[in-house]
């Protein structure tokens, strides 16, 4: 395993760092920006990457499903991917060269029949399906917590979890 805090420096060694919070969206064209949502469990962050424009896009949605009246449509799956979407391609990327990569989804209460992490991979993975978006990716399940890390200027998407660096 490569020296972790090397590893996980690299995605924002020398870079501008923008963070993702939960229940929000941002997309950039700026090669010098690192995308970041923390506190990844049961959420997903959804990573997508335009080679050609070189465009990025990072959002962190809380749960499945939204209710009749929405409070911020980027909470939920079903009601923020169209938003997320328009964000990305309003700096210019191009749904069709668009690499999509799912980080999340963990069970964080084991003992709980509940399982929204879930429910909330199951209901992006339909959402791209009937968009025809293909998932490259996913570092998604298990059972911890989860940073993730996209750089815009090649689209790769570091992840770290309590003990573990990774990259997809």
């Amino acid at each position: 395993m490569p020296d972790t805090k090397i590893y996980s420096l690299e995605a924002t060694k020398n870079r501008m760092v923008k963070v993702v919070g939960i229940s929000e969206a941002k997309s950039s064209s700026d090669q010098a920006v690192t995308l970041v949502t923390y506190a990844l469990g049961s959420c997903v962050a959804v990573s997508i990457w335009d080679s050609k424009a070189n465009v990025g896009g990072l959002w962190h949605f809380l749960l499945p499903e939204s209710p009749e009246n929405i409070d911020n449509p980027l909470k939920y799956a079903d009601s923020g991917l169209d938003m997320f979407l328009e964000q990305f391609q309003a700096k210019g990327g191009d749904l069709r060269l668009a690499e999509v990569k799912l980080i999340g989804g963990a069970k964080v209460l084991a003992n709980s029949s509940n399982d929204i992490g879930t429910q909330n991979v199951n209901s992006i993975t339909n959402e791209l399906h009937r968009r025809n978006i293909k998932i490259k990716a996913c570092d998604i399940g298990k059972a911890n917590s989860r940073t993730a890390m996209l750089r815009v200027d090649d689209g790769s998407v570091t992840i770290r979890s309590r003990k573990n660096i990774s990259q997809i």
